[in-house]
């Protein structure tokens, strides 16, 4: 089976409804970075999780039931798309808008626990891209994508300046009945494929001359990802080139810094969920 596929579903709203939910997502997120300046590229608007708290940011399983967050008022459309969902025999485990800020990246990895996934985005543009696997997918407002958990799965914001915000539905396994077009082989359109240069020894050399254009000083102490690092893990973003695969050749870089110690930090997280810190 595909890592990814568009299933044939209809949402309850409508896409202008999505978008002025992906507004209000980010005047949110805003809010919570001029209260928390430092927060990551990727910020989770909680719908719904384990305490029905709005500030309760944690993933993965639990066993109570899923509560709602009184954000659900505030992302109307959103709310009513998990309502749905649920309606479909998914039984919602987590809801989040997630927003990925200009020029950010969710790192690259494999889910740790299982889960039936579906993202809806909210807004698009060419520059938001995921990667599954071998394969990069543009999504549209207003479709249900499904999603392995287990394929090592990233997303990227490469526009300068506009953040980018998706619904995220993890479904408990054992206790959702989905319907057909979820059990069914997934498809991928040929519309919704993002086509990429390969990554031969030309685009790797000026990945290469661009990281080293951004070089900073390694510090053992620092467990962030460093400025010289990011074009290796946009690598896989802009070629034909996996994650896995853009790890290996960040690895390799380190290894050309002479910073066996950085290339080991690498290995340790290549399509890992291990916090950098």
């Amino acid at each position: 089976m595909l890592p990814c596929g568009l299933l044939p579903l209809s949402l309850p709203v409508s896409r202008e409804e999505l978008l002025a939910d992906a507004q209000r997502s980010h005047a949110l997120v805003a809010q919570l970075r001029a209260e928390i300046p430092d927060l990551p590229g990727w910020i989770n608007v909680p719908l719904r999780n384990r305490s029905g708290r709005a500030d309760d940011y944690g993933v993965g399983p639990f066993a109570e039931p899923s509560q709602a967050t009184p954000l659900c008022e505030d992302l109307p459309a959103a709310a009513a798309v998990v309502e749905w969902a649920g309606e479909l025999g998914f039984d919602i485990e987590l809801a989040r808008v997630a927003v990925l800020s200009p020029r950010a990246q969710l790192r690259a990895h494999v889910d740790e626990y299982a889960a039936r996934r579906l993202i809806v985005p909210l807004e698009a543009d060419p520059a938001f891209v995921h990667v599954f696997e071998q394969i990069a997918v543009a999504m549209q407002p207003g479709e249900v994508w499904a999603v392995d958990g287990h394929a090592c799965h990233g997303a990227i914001n490469l526009h300068p300046q506009r953040a980018r915000a998706a619904l995220l539905l993890d479904a408990r396994v054992e206790t959702s009945q989905p319907p057909a077009a979820y059990v069914e082989p997934w498809q991928v359109p040929a519309t919704r494929r993002l086509p990429r240069p390969p990554f031969d020894l030309a685009a790797r050399a000026r990945v290469a001359a661009e990281a080293r254009e951004r070089l900073v000083e390694f510090d053992p102490a620092d467990p962030e990802l460093l400025a010289h690092e990011e074009p290796w893990l946009r690598a896989a973003y802009e070629h034909a080139l996996s994650h896995a695969e853009a790890y290996a050749q960040l690895v390799a870089f380190c290894h050309e810094l002479g910073q066996p110690e950085r290339a080991a930090f690498w290995e340790a997280r290549s399509c890992r969920c291990v916090p950098l810190g």
